[in-house]
């Protein structure tokens, strides 16, 4: 969190963009609007419950451009290349250093994951603060040094808050998980403050908090009226309902947020319209020809293109390891990335920068081009491929919607295409084609199942799999078959229950008395409890005695 050079009266028009966009996008007038609305309109619904269509369509158009903003920012002109060398370069390296190493040991990962959760609460409160300044400046209202620290010092406060929520005893996260299982998701490595340590200080920062926020409204107010410091006071209540009230709530348990307005993905929705909206103002005084229509296409196509080429290049079928995209290879490169993000975001958007106060603080005439270092040509063909490269990419990323809603919407013959296109790129779903295998099973469409079921069982080996295989198998008359498969499941899984008695049965319409009785014995066993157990045996008891009478002489 930076601000200008002391003593620097920057003068201009109070409104960066006008009134609607600043109040609404900026200030993030929109994202309160929406919190009565969906709390109203879904009343029922909680955080957790926004599908995967709005979430993939919010990540791809608006998360996606945010991170791409930082991205061009930096690396489409080379005289900022040059500036930024040290980030740009020397920053870079060690994320994807880090990256790697998070791929192969899990712990690393977890690491990772962990640093990218409690680095956000900081980085989304660094933003708002720098955002309600700038107002304040551009509405030329007199910010004495004890306002100004009053409100820093709520913004920080804010965070940590969230941090000791994130990081408090008795917490569901528990250490990284082995990778030999089908999700290996990488989860939070929380410090596990003792509870009544972590009331105490939250109580303490909370108390600090409200000091805070209501001092610094306290003395702004004396120097402005209510007009100009609107943006700030949406600035501070937005921050509020993003991390101070949700901690203070999840730390006592006093109550549970029940509403889309408080997910993740509308919350970071609402963060990356405001940084588009300020990077957009930026460019736009950069580039005189700059139009909001080609600057979001850049930003989507270098955004999405940042996501999506680690993971291709480390599918397990490259430089990879058997981590797949939806098991945990995805949750490693976005955190990776955002981190990546917060660290360039710190360097280039710092207000006592004379270019970036010359466009955020005031406007005025001055060129703020870089200055020029050589010749940029021998840049356009590298440009060109690279803007070819990133098209793709985004074509992936439209493509694991189009996917989704084959699958939603029973078009089997698209899906299936999709899940090979994908796959080409990297983008292995082993757990959506055993889904989409079992929605085939119940179509009766066994052969199609039976191909899904093999390449994951081939593939990504799982219970699941054979498990599908095994009933597809079935379902073709191929009963030998389908008994190795369930087999091949047990192998991998010993106990399972509900493995065993497939088995079981199969073996049993073979005439396989023997081995079925071993796997229902062993059924027993693992589910003593479950009278179908004892019932099949039973059953196959009979089955035995029948034959051996019928064979009698």
């Amino acid at each position: 969190m930076t601000t200008e050079p002391p003593g620097t009266k920057l003068r201009g028009p109070s409104w960066l963009e006008g009134p609607f966009p600043d109040l609404l996008i900026g200030a993030g007038g929109a994202y309160l609007l929406s919190v009565p609305i969906l709390w109203l309109a879904m009343s029922g619904a909680v955080a957790t419950d926004w599908t995967f269509t709005p979430v993939w369509i919010i990540a791809i158009l608006i998360n996606g451009p945010h991170y791409g903003a930082t991205l061009l920012r930096i690396y489409e002109q080379r005289e900022e290349r040059h500036r930024y060398a040290l980030f740009a370069v020397w920053g870079t390296l060690p994320c994807a250093a880090i990256f790697v190493a998070g791929l192969y040991e899990p712990y690393v990962g977890a690491v990772i994951v962990t640093v990218y959760f409690s680095w956000v609460p900081w980085h989304f409160a660094g933003q708002n603060y720098r955002i309600s300044l700038m107002s304040l400046r551009r509405s030329e209202v007199e910010i004495s040094p004890l306002a100004k620290r009053l409100l820093y010092a709520s913004f920080a406060l804010s965070f940590l808050l969230a941090f000791l929520a994130l990081h408090i005893e008795g917490s569901s996260g528990v250490n990284a998980p082995p990778r030999s299982a089908l999700y290996a998701d990488l989860v939070l490595l929380r410090l596990g403050i003792p509870d009544a340590i972590a009331g105490a200080l939250i109580l303490a920062c909370a108390a600090a908090y409200l000091f805070c926020v209501f001092g610094a409204v306290a003395i702004l107010s004396r120097r402005a009226g209510f007009r100009k410091l609107l943006p700030v006071l949406s600035l501070i209540l937005c921050q509020a309902l993003w991390f101070s009230v949700p901690a203070l709530l999840d730390a006592t348990q006093a109550w549970s947020i029940r509403s889309l307005a408080f997910a993740a993905i509308w919350i970071s929705a609402a963060h990356s319209m405001q940084y588009l909206w300020v990077t957009f103002h930026y460019a736009k005084r950069s580039a005189a020809r700059t139009r909001l229509s080609s600057y979001l296409l850049k930003t989507t196509l270098a955004g999405n293109a940042a996501i999506v080429v680690p993971g291709i290049l480390f599918a397990p079928m490259l430089l990879g390891t058997s981590l797949t995209w939806e098991a945990g290879l995805s949750t490693l490169v976005f955190a990776v990335i955002n981190i990546h993000h917060f660290m360039l975001d710190g360097a280039i958007w710092k207000l006592r920068d004379g270019r970036v106060a010359r466009a955020l603080l005031r406007d005025s005439d001055t060129d703020l081009r870089p200055p020029a270092i050589g010749s940029t040509s021998r840049w356009r063909r590298p440009s060109a491929a690279l803007w070819a490269v990133a098209s793709v990419c985004l074509a992936i990323e439209i493509g694991e919607l189009v996917r989704h809603q084959s699958q939603q919407w029973g078009a089997n013959r698209t899906a299936r295409a999709m899940f090979t296109a994908l796959g080409l790129a990297g983008r292995e779903h082993p757990v959506q084609r055993i889904r989409f295998g079992r929605a085939l099973l119940k179509q009766g469409d066994y052969a199609g199942a039976r191909i899904e079921f093999e390449r994951v069982a081939r593939e990504h080996p799982s219970v699941g799999a054979w498990g599908g295989l095994g009933r597809a198998l079935e379902g073709e008359h191929d009963l030998p078959a389908a008994a190795d498969a369930y087999e091949a499941g047990l192998a991998l899984t010993p106990n399972d229950a509900e493995l065993l008695r497939s088995a079981a049965i199969t073996r049993s319409r073979l005439g396989e008395y023997g081995r079925a009785m071993e796997l229902l014995a062993h059924a027993v066993e693992v589910e003593p409890n479950n009278p179908r157990n004892q019932q099949m045996l039973e059953r196959t008891l009979r089955k035995i005695e029948s034959s051996a009478a019928q064979n009698a002489p």
